[in-house]
């Protein structure tokens, strides 16, 4: 079920991808055509002007353009050598738009016949008119002594205009595959992020399921064992009633964790509370104190090593205190008695530097990668031995982006682990 709504999210993300770039490429299709037509146009109407000038003499164009197309000078007649030109046809009206006299190039090609000459004064000016099978430009242009028409055919700017035209109808479908084909490709790896953020909440709500299933499974059992019991003796049930607290409140616990992890997922800036500057050497140093009786019970040696100066951090000190924290809980946790954890705080200039190192069971070069991912274990078998719901980590690394800053880990079985912060300073 969830791969055919992949797939058919998959598929209507390619068909509106191919239809916007399908509209794009008609669109731009359509201004390369009209760009070679008129281009084809403007260079036969250059012919035009060039032909009319020779006629004249370049003395004699006063102004050739769309308001004013005049020749100052007398032209001479150009009846004699008009075989000698690539006009298609030359006309020559009086001012009173009667026809004096016409010439027309002979044609091997009888059907190709140019236009018929219309009585009235012409307009001045470039036209496209039609001649039989073929079309023409001509140029109308006034003279001394009446006005003057001359003509050449378009069709080699009407072969070029077809030729492109059938290599857009060629190339354009053949490009629109490959926009299909593109689409999909890169559908699918827009659809990648999507899909593991889907599995990614799939998982972790089967794992927030798992987690809290057990502990209410536990008070149920316990509770339903008292219940059940006629007769409770005071030690009794003071074991009951300890396990069933113990139990709510590793789940009070992982509730919180859940909790914070949803606010943290759902806060924008707009939502955030103000920033504050946070002393890293406080932190570390009230956090040291706290947990020493901890690492003392355990047999650690717990040290703490602070710079002279005081790193400042521009963030949210509660989150700062949870962070190093759940660090240094998990280090003293995983640490084998007669071991050693040492916090270290160095600072850089723009950044300050903060190690975790024990010297406790380490960890796997394969569950490296996933450390960090919420719920996830080292142990295989998900037992909750140590404690802990298996969060710890997951927040620490958001607190971490939070605050604009990295966290790694290296680590080595049997040697120990050391996790490592940079945060930006003020």
């Amino acid at each position: 079920m969830i791969n055919k709504v992949f797939a058919q999210t998959r598929g209507k993300l390619t068909l509106w991808y191919a239809l916007v770039m399908g509209v794009i490429l008609l669109f731009a299709s359509g201004i390369f055509l009209k760009v070679v037509q008129d281009g084809q146009i403007q260079a036969v109407d250059h012919s035009l002007q060039t032909l009319v000038s020779t006629f004249a003499g370049q003395e004699g164009v006063e102004h050739l353009d769309e308001r004013n197309f005049t020749l100052s000078k007398p032209h001479p007649d150009i009846r004699e050598d008009f075989q000698q030109t690539s006009l298609a046809f030359a006309r020559h009206y009086d001012n009173q738009g009667k026809l004096l006299w016409e010439r027309e190039q002979k044609e091997e090609d009888d059907n190709k016949e140019a236009p018929v000459a219309v009585q009235g004064k012409p307009k001045l000016g470039f036209g496209t008119i039609e001649g039989g099978e073929e079309r023409y430009r001509q140029l109308t242009v006034q003279t001394p002594e009446g006005i003057l028409q001359i003509g050449l055919s378009l069709e080699e700017a009407d072969v070029v205009f077809k030729k492109v035209l059938l290599g857009l109808l060629v190339t354009v479908p053949l490009l629109q595959g490959v926009i299909g084909l593109a689409a999909w490709l890169l559908a699918g790896r827009a659809m990648v992020p999507i899909r593991q953020s889907y599995e990614r909440l799939q998982q972790f709500t089967a794992d927030a399921s798992h987690e809290l299933r057990t502990p209410v499974a536990t008070i149920l059992t316990t509770a339903q064992s008292a219940v059940q019991t006629e007769q409770l003796t005071p030690q009794q049930s003071q074991a009951k009633f300890t396990a069933i607290v113990e139990t709510a409140q590793r789940m009070g616990a992982l509730t919180n964790d859940l909790l914070w992890l949803a606010r943290a997922d759902r806060l924008d800036a707009v939502e955030q509370p103000k920033l504050e500057r946070c002393s890293l050497k406080t932190i570390l140093s009230d956090l040291y104190e706290e947990l020493a009786p901890q690492a003392e019970a355990k047999k650690l040696k717990f040290t703490c090593q602070l710079p002279e100066t005081d790193p400042i951090v521009q963030g949210y000190e509660d989150q700062l205190y949870r962070l190093f924290t759940n660090l240094m809980v998990n280090a003293i946790k995983y640490t084998q008695p007669e071991g050693k954890v040492e916090i270290h705080l160095t600072q850089t200039i723009n950044q300050a530097e903060i190690k975790v190192c024990d010297s406790g069971v380490g960890i796997s070069a394969q569950h490296l990668p996933l450390l960090f991912e919420r719920f996830y274990r080292v142990d295989e078998s998900r037992t909750q031995s140590a404690g802990g719901t298996g969060l710890g980590l997951a927040i620490a690394k958001q607190i971490v982006e939070t605050h604009q800053g990295e966290i790694t880990v290296r680590s080595t079985p049997q040697v120990g682990s050391t996790f490592t912060v940079h945060l930006p300073i003020v």
